[in-house]
Parts: C-alpha cells; sequence; structure tokens
C-alpha cells in the first residue's frame, strides 16, 4: 500500500445527513434486536451515498456488529460482474474470521458456496447441476441466508452493497431473496444505487418497484444539502475563516452537491475571486491535468478498468515498472483522486468516486481506449482463471475488453467461457447474457477463429438452460427451439434427441404442459433402436417422470420400466434410479400398493446413497405420497418430517422441505389434526416455500383455509394458484386445489361459478389415470350439481332442478366407473371409495331421493372406518338433514348432529359448525354440548328459539329484510336486488349478511332453501 496522505478534499465529519443517519442507525438497532431489514439509499451522483453508509458501517463495527461489504462493477452496460458484490462480502468472512470460525459460519452451505466463493474452504458441490433447474438457484440463496442467519447468532451484520445501479439480475435476486425471507436474523442489508443512472428501460426500476413492494424494505433519497449544510462542509474542508462571497460562488456552481462542492475545492477554489470551471467534468479533468503526464497517463490506463484496479494488472497493462507505478500513483493519492488499499499482498487503486473515472475515460481518444482495452485483454488471458464468481468476473472482464478492442474471436471465445463460468457460480442471467452476446458474435467470426468444440447448436442449448434457471422462461424455451431447428437429426438421433428433452424440459418448467409431453415423446421415439447408452436412459427416465406427474400412470409404468432396463445395461444408476422412482409411485396410484411401496422403498434407500440432493428431495417426496396413498399415514408422516429436516441440513428446505412440510399437513389434515396442519402450513409460508413447493403449499392450506373458515386467506392462497395449477395441470395440484376453489366459491353462493369450476376440473383429470383424484373431484362436482338443484327448486324452477340432478347423477356414476379399475382391497381404493360414496350421496340429496339418508349412512360409515373424521361428520351432517327432510326419527337425527358437531368443534371446521347449528336451529333439536378438554362444554349448545312473535317468521326478519330474502330465493344478485329495491349494493350486502345470521345459514343457497320450506318467501 502506498503510506502517504492525501490533501484534504473532503470534510472530517458527516454533514446535513443527520436524519438520514438517524434513521440507518434505528434500522441497525432493531436488526440487532432480532428484526432484520433493507434499506435503499438512493441519490445522484456525488450526492454522499458512500459517505452516509461508511458512517453506519462505522457504527456498526463500534457496536460490536460485523460489516460486510461488496461493490457492484460495471462492464461499460447496466449490468455489471456476475455476483461480484455478494462473492466480495462473503469472501471478507475469511479475512475477518478464524479459519475454525468460518467453517462453524459456513456449515452445511459450504458445497453450495464454493462454487460461488471458494475461499470459504467448501468441497464443490459436483452434482448434475445440467439437469437440476428446480433446485441449483434456491440452493444458493439459501445457503447465502443460511450463512447470515449462523453469522446473525454470533453477532449483529450489516451488508452493504454498493452500486446496485450497475447489479447484475443475480445480484438483484439474492438481495430480493433476503429481503423477503429474513425473520429472525440480526441483519441489516443496505444498498446504495444513483437515481440519475435510472433510465426508463434500465433493469432496475421494475427491481426497486417489486422491493418496496415487500415487507421491511425502505426506500431513503438524498436530497442535495441546503444553504446551511453547504456552508458547513465548505467551512470544514477548507478549515478556514468563512468566505461569504466564496460560498455564494460555490453554491451557485455545485448546486448542493457535495462531491462537487470537494471537487470545486479541491481545483483549486480557496478566494472568492478564483476563477472555477464551469461544470463538473471540467472540474474534474482540471484537477487531472494539474499532475503530471505521466501519472495523468496512468490514470487514463486505469480509469478503462473501471472504478479500481489491481496494481499487478495496471503495471503490466501500463507497460511499467513497479516503482514508477507507485510513484505515479503516490501523486494521484495525495491529490485526492485515488485511494490505496490493500487486500492480502495485492495493492488495489480506485478512484476515489466514480465520477473521476467516468470523466478521465470519456476523455480518452477512441484509439487509446481501444489500445488500452486491448493491452487489458492481452493481460486477462496471460493470467490463470480464478475459481468461483471471482472466475466468472475475470472472463467477463476479458470478453468486454476483447469486445471493446474489437478483437472479435477472442471476444466470442471469452464469451463463451463467461457463460460456462456464471453458471457454475449461479449467475445464471449473466450467463444468458454472456452466451446471447457470443451467438451474436457468431456469424462475425471466421470458421476457423471459433472455439473448438462448440457450435450455434450447444450455444444455444446452454442459453436455454442458463435462462431457465434464470426464471426466462419464454428465452428459454425460444433457444431450445431454435436449437432443434438448426439440427438434422439424421446426423445424430441421440444428440436430437437431448435437444428435444431440453425442449420439453423448458416447456415444462414454463407451464406448456401438452407441449412438453410431445416433445420428450418425440425424444423417445428418436431413441428407438439405439444402442443403450445413458443419453438414452436420461431421456427415458425423464419422459416416464413426466408422464407420471401428468397422471398418465400406466404410459410412465412402459417407459419407466424401459428407462431401468437401459440405465442398468449401461451402468446408468442415477436414471436407474430415477424411473424406480417414478415407477413406485405410478403402480402405486394404479392400485398396486404392495408392489408399489416396496419398489419405492427400495429407490428410496438407494437413492440417498447417491447423496445428489435433487434425487434424494424427489425421493423423500414421492416415498412420503405413495405411503400416504396406501394408508400407511403415520409412516408417511414421519418420512416427510424427515425429509424436512434432511431439507434444512443441506440448504434446500425451501423449495424440498416446504414441499415436505406440505405432505405432512396433508396426512395431519387426513387425521384430523387440523389445527396442527394449520399451524405447520402458517410457518411454512412465513418462511417462503419456492417452485413447485408453491403449489403443494396452496393445494394443502387453500382447502384448510375453506373448511376452516379463514375464508379471506383462501381466497389468497387459491386465486393465483389455481390459475397456475390448471396451467401446470399435474393431477396432484390441479384436484385438490380447484376442490378447494369450488367449496369456497360455495360458501360465496356463486352456484354457477362452481359449477364451471367443477365442469373444466372434471375435463382436465378425466385426461389422466389418477382414480383417487379425479375420485375427489367428481365428488366436489356431485356437491356442486346437488346445491344447485336445491337452489332451482326453491325457486321452483323445475326444469333446472331435474338438470342439476342429472348432472350430480352424472357424476356420481362416473366415480364409480373411475373407482371400479381399483382393488377394493388395496389402500390406495380407501379415499377413493369414500368419495365414491360422498358424490351417490350428494346426487341422492340432489334427486330428493327418500334413500338419501341410507346413502349418507353408507358414506358416514365407510369414512369412519378409513379414519378420515372431517368427511365422517359431513356425511353425518347430511344423514341427519336427510332424515329431518324425510320426516323420519328426531332422535336419531339429533344424535347424528351432535357427533358431527363435535367432530367439527376438534377440527375448527367453523363452516360445518354453522351449517350444523343452522340446522338443529330450523329444526327445533336441542344438541347435547360437547366436552371440552377440562369437561366443560367446548361450545355452546343450538338451542330452540324463544317462541316467536309472529308465526310464519320464527327468525325475527325486518320487514325489508323479507323483502330481500324473496329476491334471494329467485337467485338474485347483490347488484339487482340493490337496484329492485332501490338501495345501495352495500346495503343489500349487509341485509344478506344479517339474513344468514339470522337464519343460521353459511350460503344464499340455504337461506333460499330455508326461505321456501317454511313459508318466508314465494
Amino acid at each position: 500500500m502506498i503510506g502517504v496522505m492525501p490533501t484534504r478534499v473532503s470534510s472530517p465529519v458527516l454533514i446535513g445527513r443527520d436524519a438520514e443517519l438517524r434513521a440507518l442507525i434505528a434500522a441497525w438497532e432493531a436488526a440487532v434486536d432480532g428484526r432484520p431489514s433493507t434499506v435503499l439509499v438512493g441519490g445522484e451522483a456525488g450526492i454522499g451515498k458512500s459517505r452516509l453508509v461508511g458512517e453506519l458501517g462505522r457504527a456498526a463495527r463500534e457496536a460490536g456488529g460485523v460489516v460486510l461489504e461488496g461493490a457492484c462493477v460495471s462492464l461499460g452496460d447496466d449490468e455489471g460482474l456476475p455476483l461480484a458484490p455478494i462473492a466480495d462480502a462473503l469472501r471478507s468472512l475469511a479475512r475477518q474470521l478464524p479459519p475454525e470460525d468460518v467453517q462453524d459460519v459456513v456449515g452445511s452451505a459450504g458445497p453450495a458456496l464454493a462454487r460461488l466463493v471458494p475461499e470459504l474452504g467448501g468441497t464443490i458441490d459436483t452434482s448434475d447441476a445440467a439437469t437440476r433447474p428446480d433446485w441449483v438457484q434456491a440452493r444458493m440463496l439459501e445457503a447465502v441466508l443460511s450463512v447470515l442467519h449462523r453469522l446473525g447468532d454470533r453477532q449483529p451484520i450489516l451488508l452493504l452493497i454498493e452500486d446496485l445501479h450497475w447489479a447484475d439480475r443475480s445480484t438483484r435476486d439474492v438481495i430480493a431473496f433476503i429481503a423477503r425471507t429474513a425473520r429472525t436474523e440480526r441483519l441489516l442489508v443496505v444498498g446504495t444505487y444513483r437515481t440519475d443512472e435510472i433510465h426508463r428501460r434500465h433493469p432496475i426500476r421494475p427491481w426497486l418497484a417489486e422491493m418496496e413492494r415487500t415487507p421491511r424494505v425502505e426506500r431513503l433519497t438524498l436530497e442535495r444539502l441546503g444553504t446551511q449544510a453547504l456552508a458547513d462542509l465548505v467551512d470544514a474542508i477548507r478549515a478556514l475563516p468563512p468566505d461569504e462571497r466564496l460560498l455564494r460562488t460555490i453554491a451557485d456552481r455545485s448546486e448542493g452537491n457535495p462531491f462537487y462542492v470537494e471537487e470545486l475545492l479541491a481545483a483549486g477554489a480557496t478566494e472568492s475571486g478564483d476563477a472555477l470551471p464551469s461544470d463538473l467534468k471540467e472540474v474534474l479533468l482540471s484537477r487531472v491535468a494539474a499532475l503530471p503526464d505521466a501519472v495523468a497517463t496512468l490514470l487514463g490506463v486505469a480509469s478503462v478498468a473501471g472504478r479500481s484496479v489491481e496494481h499487478d494488472l495496471l503495471r503490466d497493462v501500463a507497460g511499467t515498472g513497479d516503482e514508477q507505478l507507485e510513484n505515479g500513483m503516490r501523486d494521484a493519492v495525495e491529490a485526492g483522486i485515488v485511494v490505496a488499499t490493500e487486500d492480502g499482498p495485492t495493492a488495489v487503486y480506485a478512484f476515489r468516486h466514480a465520477l473521476l473515472q467516468e470523466a478521465i475515460y470519456d476523455d480518452l481518444l477512441p484509439t487509446e481506449r481501444r489500445r488500452y482495452h486491448a493491452n487489458y485483454a492481452a493481460a486477462l488471458g496471460a493470467r490463470p482463471v480464478p475459481d468461483g464468481a471471482a472466475g466468472a468476473g475475470h472472463l467477463a472482464a476479458l470478453a468486454h475488453h476483447a469486445s471493446a478492442s474489437h478483437d472479435l474471436p477472442a471476444a466470442l471465445a471469452a464469451w463463451v467461457a463467461a457463460g460456462r463460468a456464471s453458471v457454475e457460480s449461479y449467475a445464471f442471467a449473466a450467463a444468458g447474457r454472456s452466451l446471447e452476446r457470443a451467438l451474436d458474435l457468431w456469424e462475425a467470426v471466421p470458421l476457423d477463429d471459433r472455439p473448438a468444440g462448440v457450435d450455434q447448436v450447444q450455444l444455444l442449448y446452454e442459453l436455454s438452460f442458463a435462462r431457465m434457471l434464470g426464471g426466462e422462461m419464454t428465452g428459454a424455451v425460444d433457444a431450445a427451439r431454435r436449437a432443434v431447428e438448426l439440427f438434422t437429426p439424421v446426423t445424430d438421433p441421440v444428440r436430437a434427441a437431448l435437444l428435444l428433452e431440453r425442449l420439453g424440459r423448458t416447456s415444462w418448467v414454463k407451464g406448456d404442459i401438452d407441449d412438453a409431453l410431445q416433445h420428450q415423446a418425440d425424444a423417445a421415439r428418436l431413441l428407438e433402436g439405439q444402442p443403450p447408452s445413458p443419453s438414452v436412459a436420461r431421456v427415458l427416465s425423464g419422459y416416464g417422470g413426466a408422464l407420471m406427474l401428468r397422471g398418465h400412470y400406466r404410459r410412465a409404468v412402459e417407459i419407466s420400466t424401459e428407462a431401468i432396463a437401459v440405465a442398468r445395461a449401461v451402468g446408468a444408476l442415477q436414471a436407474e434410479l430415477y424411473a424406480l422412482n417414478t415407477l413406485g409411485v405410478a403402480i402405486s396410484q394404479l392400485g398396486d400398493c404392495t408392489e408399489g411401496v416396496e419398489v419405492m422403498r427400495d429407490a428410496f434407500e438407494r437413492t440417498k446413497l447417491l447423496n445428489d440432493l435433487h434425487d434424494v428431495g424427489r425421493a423423500y417426496g414421492n416415498f412420503s405420497t405413495v405411503l400416504q396413498i396406501c394408508g400407511r399415514t403415520e409412516e408417511s408422516a414421519d418420512i416427510a418430517a424427515e425429509g424436512s429436516e434432511w431439507s434444512r441440513r443441506n440448504g434446500v428446505w425451501q423449495t424440498y422441505g416446504a414441499f415436505h412440510d406440505g405432505n405432512r399437513a396433508s396426512v395431519l389434515i387426513d387425521l384430523g389434526r387440523w389445527p396442527e396442519a394449520r399451524d405447520l402450513l402458517a410457518r411454512t409460508e412465513e418462511a417462503g416455500p419456492q417452485g413447485v413447493a408453491i403449489l403443494n403449499h396452496a393445494s394443502q392450506a387453500g382447502p384448510l383455509a375453506v373448511r376452516m373458515g379463514d375464508l379471506e386467506l383462501a381466497r389468497r392462497l387459491l386465486g393465483g394458484s389455481s390459475e397456475q395449477a390448471v396451467s401446470f395441470r399435474d393431477a396432484q395440484f390441479t384436484s385438490p386445489i380447484l376442490a378447494g376453489v369450488i367449496e369456497l366459491t360455495l360458501l360465496e353462493g356463486r352456484l354457477d361459478d362452481a359449477w364451471a369450476i367443477a365442469t373444466d376440473g372434471m375435463a382436465r383429470l378425466a385426461e389422466t389415470d389418477d382414480a383417487a383424484l379425479h375420485a375427489r373431484m367428481l365428488a366436489a362436482a356431485a356437491q356442486t350439481a346437488a346445491d344447485r338443484a336445491l337452489a332451482a327448486a326453491a325457486a321452483h324452477r323445475d326444469a333446472e332442478r331435474s338438470a342439476a340432478a342429472a348432472d350430480a347423477r352424472r357424476a356420481a356414476d362416473q366415480a364409480a366407473t373411475v373407482v371400479g379399475t381399483l382393488d377394493p382391497a388395496s389402500g390406495t381404493a380407501a379415499e377413493p371409495l369414500g368419495h365414491v360414496a360422498n358424490a351417490a350421496a350428494e346426487a341422492a340429496r340432489a334427486e330428493g331421493d327418500p334413500r338419501a339418508a341410507e346413502a349418507w349412512a353408507r358414506a358416514a360409515g365407510h369414512w369412519a372406518e378409513v379414519g378420515r373424521p372431517y368427511y365422517t361428520a359431513y356425511a353425518r351432517y347430511r344423514q341427519g338433514e336427510a332424515l329431518l327432510e324425510a320426516g323420519a326419527s328426531r332422535a336419531d337425527a339429533t344424535a347424528l348432529l351432535t357427533d358431527a358437531r363435535a367432530t367439527a368443534e376438534i377440527l375448527e371446521a367453523t363452516p360445518l359448525l354453522g351449517a350444523i347449528a343452522g340446522l338443529a336451529r330450523r329444526a327445533r333439536l336441542t344438541l347435547a354440548p360437547s366436552p371440552g378438554v377440562d369437561g366443560t362444554s367446548a361450545g355452546a349448545p343450538a338451542r330452540a328459539p324463544e317462541p316467536p312473535s309472529v308465526a310464519a317468521d320464527p327468525f325475527g326478519l325486518t320487514a325489508r329484510e323479507r323483502e330481500v330474502l324473496a329476491l334471494v330465493a329467485t337467485g338474485q344478485t347483490n347488484r339487482r336486488i340493490a337496484d329492485t329495491l332501490f338501495i345501495s349494493e352495500s346495503t343489500a350486502g349487509v341485509h344478506v349478511s344479517n339474513i344468514l345470521g339470522k337464519l343460521g345459514v353459511t350460503s344464499r343457497t340455504e337461506a333460499a332453501a330455508v326461505a321456501v320450506r317454511l313459508g318466508l318467501a314465494e
């Protein structure tokens, strides 16, 4: 390091930022208490962002915190070196902590982070990332957060990221992830960005808008200094008595920008009469012009590198000796243009402000720039490429300099290498951008000068992968499709199949499921007659897995069996186990639990020995699912819990652990442990599931929220996820999510909408071999049709009732046909047979069949036998209702409703409780109190109402409410009611709510039925 003191060019104390510093200190103190947050500090260039956060960093260190710093590095466009600031911040751990403490902090995140920052000492994860798009990015993000979490257990953390306007997208993703998911970490993240750099299409603009909507994220904008603060700044820098004329002149020229003030004074403005340059660029260049020519030349060479440059690199590019370079840079340091730091044994020179570097670079002649860029490219090309993110940055810088010097062959090779290195270090957006630039240069580079071993098809193949991992799904599909179009299958069928497999994979992730399956089928077809190979095994096992997810179990068994044979022939163990995993699920779903569980257990135990994160995570998820559908619920819950814990240890909880917790919650729901399931799902949502785990979470939490009466939560969970599930078309998500939406829509009284959803769901599930989920959808459809039939009956619309009753009967018959393919003795058949019984009973309810009570009794008996408390309670409620409708034993109905209510109270099934209470009140039944935990009543019994004052209306409806009820009974909406009665729509809604409460019902349909039956409406 150059040991010199520069001329004072800045104030020794922070001036004019007291309020902003207090806000940052408050955020820091909150972080120390375990309330993490993110603050984004914006302002024009030179406004003092770095100085402000520097003061915060000093305060954090003095308070015992650890400060991790990183800066985004520009490559001459809107995005900088891949993940450079994150890697720099993490790399500083190795400098601030002893080696043993570093390993303790890194923990299980080591393998994931070793690709990014090898200095942390982890063993690089060597699993095949090219086939693992659904976890690799999330794993890196979780690894970074886990390190911050463990470090925060030791001491609070301030993570400072400067110059976000140059951040690559992967860096922005990391910061956004931390902001969204940090909950209790002792962590404050502060980022700075230049507002004057953000043009209309700048990539940071939408990111800032998204961040502003994120909880625990604040934006702080620095304004120019006012008159008094400006005077204080001038006085502090000059350390001389105030000069009002000089102050006015500087104030006019600087317009309150602190950096401009500093540079004006540094340029020689010490007296009021001094001549001052007219703009900031002239001021900056005048300071360089005052230095010796050799120093100005060195600064010009340094500016081509960017904001900072290493001593050795600058020496090689400038073609000077160490001593000559040190002497020249000493002059620059003394002038306050450059600061010198030391990173280990290597000195680094950094311009005091980015504006200095930009002004000097812009002042170079075009020929100078091109020559210096060429020298940098040559120097970087001669150096070994580091590992991790540093290597990706090295290659990207080399490509940038080669491009700027118009050395297109070198640029092409460097962009290809940079793209591949960026993939290895998780910077997928940067990888995509690098590969795009390589493709842009491809035709401009002569054939003999292109990199060996690569062609356009390969670049497109790799680009599709990078875009897929970076979340650019449309671009990923486009690149994969272009690769398929450019390649001639007859030249290499296996390679063509791999290209099609990639197109199928990207299409699947994008949501084009039918296209995806078609591409994968085409890939498998190309491999017919090909000798066994790992590539053939991979394509076939992937195709079988996709068929299984789509619910095409029979075809999945065929393809997976073929994949297993090929894999065993060539020793492709991973492909074999992947196909075995698929096979176990498919066989079980087709009704053979004995073989399915055996195959699945074998695949599960052997897959764990591979230690491949994706396959192990998949094995846990599928094994717990198979055990559940085969009736081994407790074992299923144990495997899911074990999988969740494994996911936490290996840094993939948000992708796989959240999925496993969703599976465990599903078992708890089946077992009737609803409050426990609700709490587990709430913790899962709070922690932020990622990828397909979001759908799995919604498929459990959404329907549960409906049945527990939290309709606001249900709407939020089922709203967007229903569209995503329909698009994704996996039966495992489509059926429960759409069934939940149907129940929610019924509670809201939107019967026609519910039937439209049910119709769509039946059609989608009919395309699968999934008897269980198809039966569930058909039972939901039968319930919807029954509600519509009763609503039509209440309104005396006989034709509509007949049509709806026929719909219910068709759904029931179809359910029986679908489930008829399963062996009744198989564990797989237990739940589907219950849905068949429900559908048959709903059809009887719709038809007004006097034997409906018997149908509901059969359903209740089945559900009780297989241990499904909710369905048992619902069936008994309907059985009691049917007995009352038929004028049968009131004592039997009372017993059934009492039993159903007791179960519903344990489940906290609020809508079902309301329905039971309403039915008891209307029938004037007194239900026995349910014993609580302490032996007292767990809920007020439904008592017979007091004798009504008006015989025709035992519910105390007002005259206006009777008018509204009459319109409700004819199916009128709140808007139509308002128009008819000349009241506001909101007032109509209030009347409807009051009516539902007085009648003790939960839907407009039930209100209409009660009104017609008791003569309260025509």
